[in-house]
């Protein structure tokens, strides 16, 4: 038997309880079972209970001592402060002057905590211990912060912290553009740039800039915003946007690159993005800023830009499919790559260089319709609503059975489609009131869609005041009406990955798997019907169904009338359902899986696998995301104005800078740690104030470092952290 101590987190407390377990087999496996329910014990009756535990299972006798334990005639430790993890990432802030470089751009006040210490708290927090700007307040009394920067805790109160909020988010311009030379200056100059977005949510309502949706994490109605951003090849930010949630990634990145236009900074450097970016439209604005650009295709238009990609030898291929087999059929599509003689980098990487070429016409035709369908200007709104009306007519007849079955028909996506109905979300009254008006009534797309958003009528009505009272928007000057260089050659390259040639096809054969089943449950249920079946609402569910894969044009559907005799002796009308997969549909789908086509600036000079690599490479914002949102807490976000959320945003940027040039020293010392590991070792290491001399002031003490944490710092070059005498100086400066 053992004693084993549970947590778990409650709203706003930890509980701990203790149980007291026994190792047992049942069928087989090893498990626990639970003797005793302990309760919460103090820390010295668990530590009693281990040891006479222990003695009884090595059958020796537990002697209790009689002697009672003395006390030293030190000091009391007055305070224990959590320290040399702090200490580190302060040294990383002031190593970048992040401190005279906020002090420069925040405005002081002389009664106040200083802003530039104030921010530092907060990034330091952000980076140690995240949490709230009003735990922001609890802890840091508990840490050496107020010791070392002379930040005094009750001047640190929530009043000071909103107000550098505010003036951090109107400084955030250009605290951006002075990062980028504050690399350079300190001799990180960038090979390349990455650019990518996330979204994050709330803790409730959110800021205005929020909108419901359905987050990448996958939580589903949240309030939440998208964030854009951009870093370079070391994984330092250099841009950052808070966007609404529900922006496209390409029109978010777009909004960006426009900013990014003309900056000496990014002249000739690589510039990434995902294939987001890879639409025709896109690749338009890329060219036309002068970034020197690398992304990739969509795989539904690699043909408009090249048929060279040899995909015939894998669509030929036969796959066992199952997980005994994951290791073989990988090894199977290897070999193939390796007899087309592509270029091998690595198993997992085969590239083929297809030099500058000149765009297809499809590509340049599908750039054109885009930015003519751009040129247009703000929409009618009546003659939008009549089309919403028109589609939603349509749907109700069981003309369509889905908005999916009637996008197709009309060449829209099915996105765009829903767009369009959403007009009708308009109060009645309005609806009325632009359809009885005789002329054409203006509003741009973004406007109608905020309008849109709010449920009250009232609300409706007060923001399309004007446009009611008969004002017309003014267009709004197009961007694209810049005279601009035609796009007529791209930079080509195509790499293949057997493994994700193996993923996609199991992937896509568990679908096929799923929809059988889910036909072959359908049917059943339709078989045992009790009541008549209408065709409509049975096609309906079927082909939402398919519509979740984005199948609709991969099966041709089928519903056969049949008769149902109920188990009371009548009779009712069914159906029994078929789906006939389009073997040419599916094929054509099927063939371009484990490719991926490049397309770059055709003055980028990297061959093709420079290229490939290179693209490989944007996992470094992605790794950003990921150690924003986990390590540094980006989310859930607790403030509630759109201000102090984009503040809360360069927050925790500053606490990624931080975060990152810790990994690239631990990198240059060959420590092979990341950065949270790094942290954690270092924190048992606290700084202990005294109790002095009645008329004296304190004493300070450091706890013994420990092998690890000395190794650490010299690998750092902080060893003067844990030294008496430096950490003197520090206090009493």
């Amino acid at each position: 038997m053992h004693l084993r101590i549970c947590t778990t987190q409650g709203k706003s407390k930890t509980y701990r309880y203790v149980q007291l377990v026994q190792s047992i087999r049942r069928n087989g496996v090893t498990t626990q079972k639970i003797i005793a329910n302990l309760g919460d014990l103090p820390d010295q009756t668990v530590d009693n209970l281990k040891l006479a535990l222990g003695a009884s299972r090595e059958g020796k006798p537990l002697i209790v001592a009689q002697e009672s334990p003395g006390l030293t005639d030190g000091s009391k430790v007055q305070a224990n402060l959590r320290y040399l993890d702090l200490a580190v990432m302060l040294q990383m802030w002031r190593n970048w002057r992040l401190d005279d470089l906020v002090a420069e751009l925040l405005p002081e006040t002389e009664s106040a905590a200083p802003s530039a210490d104030v921010v530092a708290a907060l990034t330091l927090q952000r980076s140690i211990s995240p949490g709230s700007k009003l735990y922001a307040q609890r802890w840091l009394p508990t840490t050496a912060l107020p010791e070392l920067p002379e930040l005094a805790p009750e001047r640190f109160n929530n009043t000071r912290i909103h107000r550098v909020l505010d003036d951090l988010f109107a400084a955030t311009p250009a605290l951006q553009k002075r990062l980028p030379l504050l690399y350079d200056e300190h001799g990180f100059a960038s090979s390349a740039f990455f650019i990518d977005v996330t979204d994050t949510y709330f803790e409730g309502r959110g800021c205005e800039m929020a909108e419901r949706n359905r987050t990448k994490a996958g939580h589903r109605n949240k309030w939440a915003i998208g964030i854009v951003l951009l870093v370079n090849d070391r994984g330092f930010p250099l841009r950052w946007q808070v966007i609404a949630s529900k922006t496209k990634d390409h029109l978010a990145m777009g909004d960006m690159v426009d900013g990014l236009a003309g900056l000496d900074w990014l002249s000739g450097t690589p510039f990434v993005c995902d294939r987001a970016m890879g639409k025709a439209s896109s690749l338009r604005k890329l060219y036309a800023s002068g970034l020197h650009f690398l992304t990739a295709a969509p795989v539904d238009t690699i043909e408009s830009y090249t048929t060279a990609l040899p995909y015939q030898s894998f669509s030929a291929l036969e796959l066992a499919g199952t997980d005994d087999t994951y290791g073989q059929d990988v090894a199977l599509v290897t070999q193939t790559a390796r007899e087309l003689e592509l270029e091998e980098v690595d198993d997992k990487l085969f590239v083929l260089d297809l030099g500058v070429v000149k765009l297809v016409r499809e590509a340049q035709e599908e750039g054109n319709k885009e930015r003519a369908k751009r040129k247009k200007g703000p929409l009618d709104i009546a003659s939008r609503l009549r089309l919403a009306r028109q589609f939603q007519g349509r749907l109700e007849s069981g003309e369509h059975e889905s908005q999916a079955s009637l996008a197709r028909e009309l060449g829209l996506s099915r996105a765009r489609v829903t767009q369009i109905l959403n007009v009708l979300r308009l109060a009645p009254d309005i609806q009325e009131c632009l359809l009885a008006c005789s002329q054409e009534v203006h509003v741009s797309e973004h406007r109608l869609r905020r309008v849109i958003k709010e449920e009250d009528p009232g609300r409706q009505r007060e923001m399309l005041g004007d446009v009611l009272d008969g004002l017309l928007e003014a267009p709004r000057q197009e961007e694209d009406d810049r005279s601009e260089e035609p796009l007529e050659e791209l930079r080509l390259a195509a790499y293949f990955n057997p493994k994700m040639f193996v993923d996609q096809r199991r992937r896509t054969q568990e679908h096929l798997d799923e929809l059988k089943r889910f036909v072959e449950e359908l049917n059943r249920e339709l078989s045992c019907a009790c009541q008549h079946r209408k065709e409509a609402p049975t096609r309906r569910k079927l082909m939402q169904r398919i519509e979740r894969h984005n199948y609709t044009d991969v099966f041709e559907v089928t519903l056969e009338p049949i008769t149902v005799t109920t188990k009371r002796g009548g009779q009712v009308g069914s159906f029994r359902c078929e789906l006939r997969l389009k073997p040419e549909v599916w094929r054509r789908r099927r063939r371009y899986d484990g490719f991926v086509l490049l397309l770059g600036h055709p003055k980028l000079s990297s061959s093709g696998k420079e290229l490939a690599l290179l693209y490989r490479g944007k996992d470094v914002v992605e790794k950003d995301f990921q150690t924003i949102k986990s390590v540094i807490k980006l989310r859930p976000i607790f403030s509630h104005t759109d201000p102090k959320v984009q503040a809360h945003v360069t927050i925790c940027m500053l606490a990624l800078l931080l975060n990152r040039t810790l990994e690239e020293r631990l990198k240059q010392s060959d420590m092979g740690l990341t950065a949270p590991a790094c942290l954690e070792v270092l924190a048992t290491c606290h700084l202990n104030r005294m109790k002095g001399r009645p008329a004296g002031r304190g004493v300070y003490s450091v706890t013994e470092a420990t092998k690890a944490q000395r190794e650490l710092l010299r690998a750092l070059d902080l060893g003067h952290l844990v030294d008496d005498r430096a950490l003197a100086v520090a206090l009493s400066g």
